[in-house]
């Protein structure tokens, strides 16, 4: 496999270096001699205006273009005010490949420059804004933004969709100005057609705040706006889809735009059962969330920490089990003029989902260790509607107007059925047979209003808002288990319901006033209030005693948390630094009742400071640091005080004494981008210091069994490291991205009343290469290594390592206008060390597309998956006092063969309507 791999590497790459290349060089001026820095210089090609090659000029208005073959290239160069600049150039010169002083002349007028907007510069700067003309860049008759934005230079686009661009991850992806759908960026880069994009522009967002006030608060978000063709804001444009395979797979896929002026319409829909869903990784987390995220063997609370050690899965990580999923939606946005927008967006999910999983966990204590076993089947089926509002209104400069709400509804059902052992040196003492039917629904809304003045003088800036959210969760579970205790010789059989109501009422509100002291400082009190409330209210009834109600287990349990917290700040702005310190006192008051008796309520005080700094010292180049607190208060799971022994193998009960978590944060970041080479270097440190974490207590009856409850302890230390650099390798024709990350935690668990020190360590190292020049072949090759190391105080026996590394290839080759082809392939490999034997996982995809039609909207597709029919669903995880390895079933082999047809239906004013396919 190495071989192939090292093999497939040369191959790819080996076109890149094997013919002779030169550099080019020159200067740009304007009509009075004086330079022109940041110019873009690109070769195109004659035929199509694609770009081949380009560079850009520096603060002395000269450029290099390195690494370019032997042929001819129309020249072009561009910058912002100035007429575009065209020469037919061949390559080599007889002037060493000096291009000589390229003279740019102004525009005479802004008319003069409307008509030539339609001119292809593929790359230009603007202040601090990189936008590129798609149509410079080929793509896919039927890609979307996503395939358009790999091909971008400086922009890079992960296997899962997560977009970084100049070094930084992207934050928002807006279309034409406006949010598309939602806040997550895969939901337009994934659906929207490439060929209806006119440009891509990549820059800094100020806040909302910043940008009305012209106060710049420091806030960034690194945000991609997608700016539509003219003629795809007057019409219908979209695709369907239609696909069926071996073994009764299928997947049908819609998707319908009318982009105008002054609003956007998007109707979206899916339904597959190949184990992809909705249309974003959000969707993926309702299709398994929902009521059934709580349930764990019939109880309600899920026991496991957050998988902090798990080994490298990628972001978008396998789905375990087969799933027939569908979606749908609409979105609705209305601005009839700048800053006066409604958006109105719906979406529906739904999912039914076949599980069986084995699971071997390695638990220990302060005197043994043992081992768990477990399998579970399981059928799960979750649907989901979410409804959205969001408006906003800007009364010239002096006020904004901003409200947003929204309502979602999720059912959810799972029928499970489980037999778990539990065994010291291969000795079985207790196992677990139960069957557990669950059923819920949840309802939950929000809203927040929020208003912004500006004073008459624009000394002061007046800001208030308030918020307010409801959640209701109701759930049944019934579960018949047999459970047997071997060393007592038992055998107890337990046939019981429960009947769960939960729900959370929380409002609040901010006021806060900013007034300018002079000279860049700005000094803003505020004031802000919360109250919590939730209540929780159970059924517990014994089935097989005609539903008697078991009234220990039956609780009605409330819990409040109201809070106040004054502050100052004090600001300074700047064009290249902003600057800020403030401190808040919250004061709360956490209190209880339980069966309509009141137990209690704490009064609390915290301090929390703030810091932060960020300067951005040069153009591209940024350097900050932060650092603020927070206060986490325990919810009314965590302290409800009664024994929930719905599973009896691990009977869990709630703390009414635990006290709020104080949170620490601190960071620092440094970004440096070149936008004349478009290499980036991005570095950050996170830390945190939590007092009174809240954390699990666990006690091993000498059968295994366990009775666990949340506690308290004194510390919880994280720190998290990252940097990543990317650049191009001229001479290779390649860019190289490598980045080195750090993990560390150390935490405290108690196990059988003595405290467990974990001190666990992440390291993981990855490298990957891809080809610049895209026009035909597309190739990315890489690797990752990631390694875990935790360390325990309790029994260092248990002291552990393991590993996982994966080797990943990507090719696509498209040799006309009516094929493509792709492959990839990714072999992952889990060492042996504390588990029972090394995996080796290779995946192995690929895919051919036939165009046809009138301007080839129609595809024809034929792709396989997992063509080894190796694909394996496998979890490894180090946890505070166990190892644990999960073994899911996973969608295996298949081929299918699917249609798509571009839809496309633009024109003008007027009775006639014109059909056509622009790429």
């Amino acid at each position: 496999m190495k071989q192939i791999f090292i093999l497939f590497i040369l191959l790819s790459l080996g076109a890149s270096v094997s013919a002779q290349t030169y550099t080019l060089h020159g200067d740009v001026e304007d009509t009075v001699h004086s330079p022109i820095p940041f110019t873009t210089i690109s070769l195109l090609q004659p035929a199509d205006s694609t770009l081949q090659y380009f560079g850009v000029c520096n603060n002395q208005g000269s450029f290099e273009i390195k690494d370019v073959p032997k042929g001819k290239y129309l020249m072009q160069a561009a910058f912002l005010g100035f007429k575009t600049w065209y020469r037919t150039i061949e390559v080599p010169n007889a002037s060493n490949n000096y291009l000589g002083r390229i003279i740019m002349k102004r525009f005479a007028n802004e008319l003069e420059e409307l008509q030539v907007r339609g001119e292809k510069v593929p790359i230009t700067l603007k202040r601090d804004t990189v936008e590129y003309n798609a149509g410079s860049f080929k793509t896919k008759p039927d890609a979307n933004v996503e395939d358009l934005l790999k091909k971008l230079p400086g922009v890079q686009v992960d296997k899962s969709g997560n977009i970084k661009a100049q070094g930084e991850d992207v934050r928002k992806v807006l279309v034409d100005g406006k949010e598309f759908f939602s806040n997550d960026p895969k939901v337009a880069t994934k659906n929207l057609p490439a060929d209806a994009i006119n440009k891509v522009q990549v820059f800094n967002k100020h806040s909302d705040a910043s940008e009305f006030t012209g106060i710049d608060d420091g806030s960034r978000e690194k945000t991609i706006n997608l700016q539509l063709k003219d003629s795809k804001k007057n019409g219908y444009f979209g695709d369907v889809q239609a696909g069926y395979g071996t073994d009764d797979r299928y997947k049908l896929s819609a998707h319908v735009y009318k982009f105008k002026p002054t609003s956007q319409v998007a109707a979206l829909g899916m339904l597959n059962n190949i184990n992809q869903f909705g249309f974003s990784f959000e969707d993926y987390m309702n299709f398994n969330g929902g009521i059934q995220s709580l349930f764990n063997g019939g109880g309600f609370m899920n026991m496991n920490l957050s998988d902090k050690n798990a080994p490298p899965i990628d972001f978008g990580q396998p789905i375990y089990g087969k799933i027939t999923s569908g979606a749908g939606g609409l979105n609705y946005t209305y601005e009839p003029k700048k800053n006066h927008r409604i958006n109105l967006s719906y979406l529906a999910n739904g999912s039914e989902k076949n599980l069986d999983q084995q699971s071997y966990t390695q638990n220990f204590t302060n005197t043994e260790t043992f081992t768990r076993n477990s399998n579970k089947n399981e059928f799960t089926d979750n649907y989901a509607h979410r409804v959205n509002i969001n408006a906003r209104y800007d009364n010239d400069s002096v006020s904004q107007f901003t409200a947003n709400a929204g309502a979602s509804l999720n059912n959810a059902r799972a029928h499970t059925a489980q037999y778990t052992t539990s065994l010291v040196k291969d000795m079985l003492l207790n196992s677990l047979d139960s069957r557990i039917y669950d059923k819920g629904n949840t309802l939950s809304s929000n809203a927040n209003l929020s208003f912004l003045r500006n004073s008459k003088s624009r000394k002061q800036v007046y800001r208030a808002s308030v918020n307010a959210s409801y959640e209701q969760q109701l759930s049944n579970s019934d579960w018949n288990n047999l459970t047997r205790l071997v060393p007592v010789n038992s055998m107890v059989a337990d046939m019981q319901s429960q009947n769960d109501t939960r729900t959370e009422l929380q409002y609040g509100g901010t006021v806060s006033v900013l007034t300018a002291l002079g000279k860049g400082y700005f000094l803003q009190p505020s004031v802000s209030a919360l109250s919590n409330a939730q209540h929780f209210k159970r059924e517990q009834r014994i089935t097989n005693l005609g539903d008697k109600l078991v009234d220990s287990l039956s609780p009605d349990f409330s819990r409040q948390y109201t809070a106040v917290d004054p502050g100052l700040e004090l600001k300074r702005s700047s064009q290249k630094i902003q600057f800020s310190i403030g401190v808040k006192a919250e004061a709360g008051m956490l209190g209880s009742t339980y069966n309509g008796r009141d137990t209690g309520s704490r009064q609390f005080v915290y301090i929390l400071p703030s810091l932060n700094w960020q300067n951005e010292y040069s153009t591209g180049k940024r350097i900050g640091f932060y650092y603020n607190s927070n206060v986490n208060t325990p919810d009314a799971i965590q302290m409800l005080p009664v024994t929930n022994y719905s599973n009896p193998l691990q009977v869990y009960a709630g703390n009414n004494n635990l006290r709020p978590e104080y949170v620490h944060n601190v960071g620092a970041n440094w970004i440096w981008f070149d936008q004349f080479t478009f290499s980036s270097l991005f570095a950050n440190i996170n830390g945190r210091y939590t007092h009174d974490k809240i954390t699990w207590a666990r006690v091993v009856n000498p059968d295994l069994t366990q009775f666990v409850t949340p506690k308290n302890v004194d510390y919880d230390y994280n720190l998290n490291g990252r940097v990543e650099y990317s650049r191009p390798i001229r001479k290779l024709g390649v860019t190289m991205t490598t980045s080195f990350a750090e993990g560390y935690n150390k935490g405290i668990s108690s196990v059988n009343n003595v405290d467990n020190i974990l001190n666990s360590f992440n390291h993981k190292l990855e490298l990957s290469f891809s080809n610049r020049k895209k026009e035909k072949w597309d190739v990315t090759v890489g690797g990752n290594i990631d390694l875990t190391d935790a360390r325990y105080s309790i029994d260092k026996n248990m002291n552990n390592v393991f590993y996982s590394t994966t080797a990943s290839a990507e090719l696509s080759y498209r040799p006309g206008t009516h094929w493509y082809f792709y492959a990839s392939a990714d072999v992952t490999q889990y060492n042996a060390q504390s588990f029972k034997d090394a995996v080796v996982i290779p995946l192995l995809k690929a895919e051919a597309s036939y165009y046809f039609l009138k301007a080839n909207r129609g595809t024809i597709t034929l792709e396989g998956f997992d063509l080894l029919n190796r694909n394996t669903g496998l979890q490894r995880q180090s946890q505070f006092s166990y190892l644990s390895e999960t073994r899911s079933n996973i969608i295996g082999r298949y081929f299918m063969l699917s249609f798509k047809y571009r839809l496309s239906k633009t024109g003008g004013s007027g009775s006639g309507v014109k059909i056509s396919v622009k790429h």
